[in-house]
């Protein structure tokens, strides 16, 4: 059990922010005739592979897209490696006096709770003009415009979205809100570094205090910083911890303790010292994470094990394009969902048809499906299985409603051909269209 022998009060910090947008499509993807043939019904979810007719999908169907589907190394990704020891007894590998470690924390995603000095962005799926830039007050509150003020503090962001939609819903009858973290009022960065355990087994670790270490394994450590860590700043972290091996041993134990952020190369290959060079583009982390253990097995006799993840990527994006108000290439976050990232792209304009949103999905052995799904029914009804799970590369098309593609109709064949008065009104109707008196 982590005790801490002293906690200074928080301080206020800076924080990164967000990558920004990508810039828009150059083109269009000339999906018109794929998209006349792929028009969903009016709930559910249906799917085209390649050219095979349209059926329908059940929301437990295998076909249906899933989170990390696809979601493979390509150059320039920014990849984060340690090597750590298997424990080879029950109680594992315990820190001792005089071991040298090195700490660092992180945001628990989903689990993240709002804190005072946070930038959140507000962005409404029905109303994209109402999108918001709010600043959490010193005490944890949210001043609404028109809708009074909420209490923020320690909630989620989609515990806020929840409540900021309820704050809305008699001015806008569908919200659907979502909350997003633009800037933090702490800086992680600061709480990463490197410390000794003393001869009285503690370590010391800025802004949380003296701690426990010896006797405690890695993960132990790990949890027991977590949990402190959480508790002191109020906000869900996840500590990292790995042991620095003293150079006198580091030949007999080889890579024990690597931990850095390793780029795959324009060529798309991984270099790690001592193990040599990989083919890392177009594998996944666990493939190649399997080829970098048999490696390990192959070079040293000590039981190590190794531990990836993508940190940073240029080409994991998803492309929106159609009746959104900012078309163009996204950043792929974690758990990325169809109306995540169609409100990323600015929300669905007025023209635009929720219940006909077109997904398209390119598999590992290139393999085509094209998905429409009814995201009305997810909104209004809570259809999860319609709010489909987003790979890299992936292509979000929101069509035309069949008002507006009449309306265009018009404009172009009737108010903007025939010498008929752009002031007369029309009445149509499956096609036929009347001018009425004026």
């Amino acid at each position: 059990m982590i005790q801490p022998h002293a906690r200074p009060h928080p301080s206020s910090h800076s924080a990164r922010r967000r990558p920004g947008r990508r810039a828009g499509l150059t083109a269009g993807f000339g999906l018109t005739l794929l998209l006349a043939a792929c028009a969903a019904p009016q709930n559910g979810v249906s799917l085209r592979k390649n050219d095979a007719p349209l059926m329908a999908l059940e929301g437990n169907s295998d076909l249906l897209p899933k989170p990390g589907i696809s979601q493979v190394l390509s150059p320039l990704d920014q990849v984060r490696v340690q090597i750590q020891p298997v424990a080879s007894t029950p109680g594992g590998l315990v820190l001792a006096p005089y071991d040298t470690i090195k700490y660092a924390f992180s945001f628990r995603g989903g689990d993240y709770h709002v804190l005072p000095g946070d930038e959140l962005a507000v962005h409404f799926g029905s109303d994209p003009k109402r999108d918001l830039s709010l600043t959490v007050q010193p005490d944890g509150r949210l001043t609404l415009p028109d809708a009074g003020v909420l209490t923020a503090l320690g909630k989620t962001p989609q515990q806020l979205a929840d409540e900021i939609d309820t704050a809305y819903s008699k001015q806008l009858k569908t919200p659907a809100s979502s909350v997003s973290l633009s800037k933090s009022g702490l800086s992680i960065e600061e709480l990463a570094g490197e410390t000794v355990v003393q001869d009285d087994g503690t370590v010391s670790i800025p802004k949380i205090g003296r701690v426990t270490a010896a006797g405690l394994t890695i993960g132990q450590l790990s949890s027991g910083l977590s949990e402190l860590a959480s508790k002191h700043f109020e906000t869900s972290l996840s500590a990292q911890v790995s042991r620095e091996i003293p150079m006198v041993d580091r030949q007999k134990v080889g890579l024990v303790g690597f931990d850095q952020l390793v780029p795959v190369s324009a060529d798309g290959r991984l270099a790690l010292p001592e193990l040599g060079i990989f083919t890392a583009a177009g594998k996944t982390i666990a493939v190649l994470q399997d080829e970098i253990q048999d490696a390990l097995h192959s070079r040293y006799k000590g039981d190590l094990t190794v531990s990836m993840e993508i940190e940073q990527s240029q080409a994991r994006v998803v492309y929106v394009d159609g009746e959104v108000g900012h078309p163009g290439a996204y950043p792929l976050a974690p758990s990325m969902t169809l109306l995540k990232v169609v409100t990323l792209a600015g929300g669905v304009i007025n023209t635009g048809d929720m219940r006909r949103v077109v997904l398209i999905h390119r598999d590992n052995k290139d393999d085509v499906y094209v998905y429409t799904t009814n995201l009305t029914d997810f909104i209004e009804n809570g259809a999860k299985a319609n709010d489909l799970a987003i790979s890299s590369q992936d292509i979000v098309v929101v069509p035309k409603t069949a008002v507006a593609k009449v309306d265009q109709w018009v404009d172009q064949y009737i108010t903007g051909v025939l010498p008929f008065s752009r002031s007369a009104s029309y009445n149509y109707t499956q096609g036929t269209v009347k001018p009425t008196s004026p």
